[in-house]
């Protein structure tokens, strides 16, 4: 009954996030993808934690702050032992690693990617866990709306 019973989440699950473009299914995770203004995050006064968030050097416009997280899609635990990476497709810039960060308790993984420009971007997501043979790689299309 509770194997059926999660069989049915899981099928549920899977259906909402085929609608939903920012959630992806890869080898037993679920990635959730979120983006914001990186300005959102360097604003916060010097003394917040956050402030300083993978460092200031990278600042450059249309820069945006990724964020990735993840659980296991069988049982819905949330993943804080990954190693995750993002990439624009098509740029010239290399893949930035993805920093675990831990905000009101719960852990996700962030970095600054650039993103300027119009139309959109593929945004392509590698995630590596300890113990696990294969590496999940998902990829999101990102609309872009100039700066």
């Amino acid at each position: 009954m509770l194997a059926a019973a999660l069989q049915l989440m899981a099928l549920v699950a899977s259906a909402q996030a085929a609608a939903d473009p920012y959630v992806r299914y890869a080898e037993g995770l679920v990635v959730y993808f979120g983006v914001m203004p990186a300005e959102v995050v360097r604003g916060h006064p010097l003394a917040h934690p956050e402030s300083q968030m993978h460092g200031r050097g990278h600042e450059s416009p249309g820069e945006k702050h990724v964020v990735i997280a993840l659980f296991d899609a069988a049982t819905g635990a949330r993943i804080t032992d990954a190693t995750v990476s993002a990439r624009v497709v098509g740029s010239a810039a290399p893949a930035r690693a993805l920093e675990r960060m831990t905000v009101a308790g719960a852990t996700s993984y962030g970095n600054y990617l650039p993103l300027a420009g119009t139309g959109s971007r593929q945004i392509r997501i590698e995630i590596t866990r300890p113990g696990q043979g294969k590496t999940a790689v998902v990829t999101f299309d990102y609309p872009l709306t100039g700066a």
